[in-house]
């Protein structure tokens, strides 16, 4: 690995890092690639209301937890009306998913 990717990797474990904790949990970290997964702690809170809110929050946690391993930078959000889910490299996205017929 280069120096500088190196580096690039570090400066993401640093801003990982600098996110508060009583607000965010540290989900994941991938040294390899640098990606990572931050999910707003009101988040998990909402994902524990009742069994239908704990799946959805499960398999969005899933599609971040992957996006993180591929080298993403993902703030998973708590769910606000009319907001999107996820900032993916600093970029708002809602998440989807689809499945094949």
């Amino acid at each position: 690995m280069n120096m500088l990717r190196i580096s690039e990797i570090a400066d993401s474990r640093r801003e990982y890092l600098r996110h508060d904790t009583n607000i965010w949990k540290h989900g994941y970290f991938n040294r390899e690639n640098g990606g990572y997964l931050l999910v707003e702690k009101d988040r998990i809170r909402q994902g524990n209301i009742n069994k239908q809110e704990k799946e959805k929050y499960e398999k969005e946690y899933n599609m971040c937890r992957i996006l993180a391993q591929n080298g993403y930078k993902v703030e998973y959000l708590k769910v606000t009306e009319g907001s999107f889910d996820i900032y993916l490299n600093g970029i708002p996205v809602d998440l989807k998913k689809t499945v094949k017929p």
